[in-house]
Formats: C-alpha cells, structure tokens, sequence
C-alpha cells in the first residue's frame, strides 16, 4: 500500500482537536516522535497508543505515517484484522493467489514503518491463531529493529492479558506509550 488511510491522507497535525487534558500531551508526544523519527528508525522504537474508541490514536499515528513516507520511508497502514485475514487468505488460496498474499505479507513485516491499527479487535478463536500472527510480526520486527507503531482500545493489562506477557514485553523495550482519554469524538455532537 505504502500510504496512510485515505481518512487521513489530507489531514495534518492541526486537525487533532484538542478535547482532553491527555490530547494535548499525546499530540506533544506524536510531534516529538516525529521530529525524532530518523533515531527512532535506526533503534527500532515505536509508538503504543492506548485508550478508548474515537479519542485520536489512528489519527496520530497516520500523522507519524504520513512524516515518515515524506521522509522517503515505506510504510504499511493496516488494522489487525484485515492483516489476520491476510493471513487466512493465504492458507485457502493456490498458485500465483497464494504467491501474491505471501508476498504482501513478506512486504508489511518488512517495510521500514508498520501502523498496525487497532490491535485486540481481531477475533479471538480458541487455537489463539490470531494472537500468535500478531505476536510474531511484531518480534520479528523487533529482532530486525524495524520499528511499528500500534494503536488498541485495550489498556496495558488488556493486551497482557489477550497476548501474552512476551508481547508487552516488547512494546516496553522498543516503544514509547502514549494513552489518550476522553470521550468518543465521533460520537460527540457539538452545540
């Protein structure tokens, strides 16, 4: 895909609206990623935005997407979801089909920025298939330095609790949390 939501693609920084006392120091935290992001690529650190459903977070992070392909970076906006169902895609398909996802996929664990968006709203089945595709894409970009960012509504002992122990503990060493509260802007009506 290499660029950001077509949601976000004409927006920019000044179009985060400012509801909460977090907002402010969220859209801080994103500027200050943003002007750090040449370091950040070369360590491998990422951003974890947590918090509830419509207070910013896949706003921000296709702000820190949209920074880095100006940069000149590839980049890979995708929900979990959609990337989980990549993976499904893959197991029912054949030949030249089959080759096509696999390499989409090889390209999304690749790529020198990773947006995986609203992680924890995939579904959950009792083999915990899901969970293991997330866990591993983010390892093997952890042990490759190649930072992501993640957005989840979860909060930090959700994503514990959904994935494991190990993948909380890479969000800790290779990236910096940003936890945005407030009501859902998409559902607010202004006066």
């Amino acid at each position: 895909m290499n660029k950001v939501f077509p949601r976000y693609a004409e927006k920019s920084l000044e179009d985060f609206q400012i509801i909460d006392p977090s907002h402010e120091e969220a859209l801080q935290t994103a500027k200050d990623y943003m002007l750090r992001l040449p370091e950040c690529r070369v360590k491998g650190i990422g951003l974890t935005i947590l918090g509830p459903a419509g207070v910013g977070k896949t706003f921000l992070a296709s702000m820190i997407m949209k920074c880095a392909k100006e940069e000149g970076d590839s980049i890979e906006c995708i929900e979990a979801s959609t990337y989980i169902e990549m993976h499904q895609q893959r197991m029912i398909l054949d030949g030249e089909d089959e080759l096509e996802v696999h390499q989409h996929i090889r390209r999304i664990q690749r790529v020198k920025l990773l947006l995986l968006d609203d992680i924890g709203r995939e579904h959950v089945g009792d083999s915990g298939w899901a969970n293991t595709i997330i866990f591993n894409t983010l390892r093997f970009r952890y042990n490759r330095c190649l930072p992501f960012l993640v957005t989840a509504n979860l909060s930090l002992d959700g994503l514990t609790d959904r994935y494991s122990q190990g993948l909380t503990s890479i969000l800790h060493e290779v990236t910096e949390f940003i936890v945005i509260e407030g009501e859902d802007a998409r559902c607010r009506k202004d006066s």
